[in-house]
């Protein structure tokens, strides 16, 4: 029973001092991290500094087959928050409010517009990187990411990785000559549909501190 063995380890005394916490498989079948946001959100954890949801690998469970649920209870029980990777096949991330958050990693094969629109609504004003697979079930626009090529609620983002897309050159024609694009130091689109029109648009435009690109299939 993972959601209650979490539970006792974060009543214990010691976790008062707790700075990183990965959670890994919960179930084999229909593997779902409801009980866990809710064990998480119940508890004050000002000292966690590193959250991993989903932390498990092919053999256990694919991907897709798990699904995080609504997230959005635990929030408010890390307010120090510095890193949060998610992985699964499909979440509901709600409202965010983690003002002190440096890095948000998605990995996901089924990320959803109400997710996306809430990562553009928040502020953000520590993040520095930001990284969405955006997977291939939701049909996403230019518009949708247009908030993060602006750049108003990305403030210090230097590294963004939109990957596990099926809109790669739109993404390339919103970045050129984005706000954003000025600030790169690294970007990733890989795993993504990238064609000849998506590279000539990326091409035009300018990215004075980008050191790295990765494209990869």
């Amino acid at each position: 029973d993972v959601p209650q063995a979490l539970a006792n380890l974060l009543d214990h005394p010691s976790c008062k001092f707790l700075r990183e916490l990965s959670v890994g498989i919960v179930t084999s079948a229909d593997n779902s991290y409801d009980e866990i946001a809710r064990v998480i959100g119940e508890r004050e954890l000002p000292h966690l500094h590193t959250l991993i949801l989903g932390d498990f690998h092919s053999e256990e469970t694919e991907l897709n087959w798990s699904n995080l649920g609504d997230i959005s209870a635990i929030y408010p029980a890390v307010p120090n928050l510095r890193r949060l990777t998610l992985r699964s096949g499909s979440m509901t991330v709600g409202a965010i409010e983690l003002p002190k958050l440096e890095a948000l990693t998605v990995v996901s094969g089924g990320f959803d517009l109400a997710s996306l629109t809430h990562i553009c609504e928040a502020d953000w004003p520590a993040l520095t990187t930001l990284s969405l697979q955006l997977g291939r079930d939701e049909v996403f626009t230019r518009a949708h990411l247009q908030p993060i090529f602006d750049g108003a609620k990305f403030p210090k983002v230097t590294h963004l990785g939109l990957g596990n897309s099926t809109i790669t050159d739109e993404i390339c024609r919103g970045l050129a000559g984005s706000a954003i694009a000025s600030r790169l130091v690294s970007l990733d689109l890989s795993q993504g549909t990238l064609g000849d029109d998506g590279a000539r648009a990326l091409a035009a435009g300018t990215y004075p501190k980008l050191a790295h690109l990765d494209v990869s299939s």
